[in-house]
């Protein structure tokens, strides 16, 4: 269950009031990201010393942030990825997004015992079995 952690604060308050069980995890990734010409949105490009064309980068990386997770922790009903390209650190933005719609889904009925549960797939037949 999200009770620790960086998901906890972020995420955890949101599950705690809604009555909810749920596990997850944040994550975050720095990357870099190419520099983007205002007038043409497209990347901006320059000639290397080999006289290859070059994508330039962002001198700061971008951090992009995620949180997995599933609810309710005894019996799942719902998963969920939330990534955000650019968003920080996962759990100033993916987290509450989750948390938001874990709530949503909540007052939807998706979490009730009575939601629908997929329907299990029957076992294929073996081709020694159909002969």
């Amino acid at each position: 269950m999200v009770q620790r952690g960086t998901a906890a604060g972020a995420f955890g308050a949101a599950v705690r009031n809604s009555g909810l069980t749920a596990g997850g995890k944040t994550g975050t990734a720095q990357r870099d990201a190419p520099m983007i010409d205002p007038k043409t949105g497209k990347p901006v490009t320059y000639v290397d010393s080999r006289g290859r064309t070059r994508i330039k980068m962002e001198e700061k990386r971008r951090i992009d942030s995620w949180f997995i997770g599933f609810a309710p922790v005894e019996n799942p009903k719902i998963a969920w990825a939330v990534i955000v390209e650019g968003g920080g650190y996962g759990a100033r933005t993916s987290a509450p997004i989750a948390g938001k719609l874990l709530a949503t889904a909540k007052s939807l009925g998706l979490l009730s015992e009575e939601a629908a549960q997929p329907k299990a797939t029957p076992p294929r037949e073996s081709a020694k079995a159909r002969q």
